[in-house]
């Protein structure tokens, strides 16, 4: 590989601070928020020019658990009176064995909701930033260098919460880390939302309804009932339309990336998320793989809606509304922590003494390399405050997707809701590290959940009892 040397450079230092997050989404947002109410200046950094990254600008409107307890259900109660999320909404599998949840929300409102929140609670913001490497002592994580509009920069902390989502901070700094499933390494397949506008819901509720077996999920309240005179677009989720796959195929020539389609409906009327795309080959931290799947996503993006509005009953007069900022990545970097959460460690609901959030709802995993859906209905579960430490490296918390757990378990982890968990149990173990003035490895966990029941999040009880529903 040709190299060229850089000249020696003087890299100032934009500002001190307790503690830096990095990257705003849904879990480095609820760890800002909890560290700052924790007592700890905060700054947090993002790449882009908005905070909830999959939640917003990623078109993931319906998570896939329950919002139950702390900064997450503040933020989507927030939503709920300014007319933009639906809450926990309750489903139940068509054999009636297991009862689900999502969080409808508009993508539009929780961005608002997010700068409020911030704005409210005196956290330092810094958009337009790319991390681009640790700031290292030893085995000590001293800060993190940006790039954006002003240059080169250097911000310094005493702690660091990585929740970029790839583990950027933890490679950067010689965490060890794994990717995707360990006998091959091969990661879920990168994906892209859309959404299209002009549906009709009524049609596409009814062509359910007339043929479930084309379908693996059908999720609305009364698949047998009548549908309401203002459509059930609140609630529907469909997850299937292999017939329609088929029939496409034979007389176009469509190959569906995937086996099957979701569709969610949004919270205003006529508005349908599509889950359709899969980029099955590349790493999402390869930028040359990273770039190819975003012009590749984006074909199979119009040739999806082709599709709908072709066969798809109720897309006959819809159109592409809009599409997201970028690809949506399920799987990167995982760190190698204290501890690995295990399959069995959920299946079997292990307790921890030192849990620190908790875990509800489906393990939801893309064949990696293919095209098929494993979808596993779970009852909750706890996270252990071990795996946000990651081996070797001090004064360093992560947050998010890149926890340390098995393949499988991501399945449940990278939940948006789940990975707000972990933001606030990661924040405020920032806080409290510095205000005690320890490293997050040798911090006090009783004194940390002692925290975060004061900050009403769900440790020690049942998920279920403490969650508000709305239909």
């Amino acid at each position: 590989m040709n190299v060229i040397i850089e000249p020696e450079r003087k890299t100032p230092v934009l500002t001190v601070v307790d503690v830096v997050v990095v990257g705003g989404g849904s879990a480095g947002l609820v760890a800002a928020l909890a560290a700052r109410r924790a007592g700890a200046d905060v700054l947090l950094i993002e790449r882009h020019g908005y905070l909830g990254g999959l939640l917003t600008g990623g078109f993931v409107t319906k998570p896939q658990a329950p919002v139950v307890g702390g900064i997450p259900e503040e933020l989507f109660e927030r939503a709920i009176r300014l007319g933009g999320a639906r809450g926990n909404t309750r489903y139940r599998l068509r054999n009636g064995t297991y009862t689900y949840f999502m969080s409808p929300i508009d993508p539009e409102t929780m961005k608002r909701v997010a700068f409020e929140c911030v704005d409210e609670a005196g956290v330092k913001l810094l958009l337009h930033s790319l991390v681009v490497d640790s700031v290292t002592e030893g085995d000590d994580v001293k800060g993190v260098l940006v790039e954006n509009k002003s240059g080169r920069q250097a911000i310094m902390a005493d702690v660091v919460v990585d929740a970029s989502g790839d583990a950027d901070v933890a490679a950067s700094a010689g965490a060890p880390y794994e990717v995707g499933r360990r006998k091959d390494g091969v990661a879920q397949p990168m994906s892209m939302m859309f959404r299209m506008g002009r549906v009709d819901v009524n049609v596409l509720v009814q062509y359910a309804k007339n043929h479930l077996d084309d379908f693996t999920f059908t999720y609305y309240p009364n698949v047998e009932g009548q549908i309401p005179e203002k459509s059930q677009s609140l609630n529907i989720v469909l997850e299937g339309f292999m017939s329609l796959q088929q029939k496409a195929s034979d007389e176009l020539g469509y190959e569906s990336p995937r086996v099957g389609l979701n569709i969610k409906a949004g919270i205003g009327i006529g508005d349908v998320f599509v889950n359709a795309t899969r980029i099955t080959e590349g790493v999402a931290t390869n930028i040359q793989d990273l770039t190819d799947a975003e012009v590749q996503v984006r074909t199979q993006v119009q040739e999806c809606v082709t599709f709908l509005r072709t066969y798809v009953p109720g897309f006959k007069d819809s159109y592409l509304l809009d599409t997201p900022t970028e690809i949506g990545v399920r799987e990167s970097r995982r760190i190698i922590g204290e501890y690995t959460l295990t399959l069995k460690d959920i299946l079997h609901r292990r307790k921890f003494d030192d849990v620190v959030a908790k875990g509800y709802g489906v393990i939801d995993i893309h064949e990696p390399g293919g095209r098929r859906l494993r979808f596993d209905a779970i009852e909750e579960y706890q996270i252990p405050y071990r795996c946000l430490l990651p081996k070797k490296i001090n004064r360093l918390l992560v947050a998010g997707r890149c926890v340390s757990c098995d393949h499988e378990v991501l399945g449940t982890i990278r939940t948006i809701p789940t990975c707000m968990y972990t933001g606030q149990a990661a924040g405020v173990a920032a806080a409290l590290s510095v205000k005690y003035n320890t490293t997050p490895r040798n911090l006090n966990v009783k004194a940390l959940q002692k925290s975060l029941i004061k900050q009403k999040v769900v440790l020690f009880e049942s998920v279920l009892k403490r969650m508000k529903t709305h239909t």
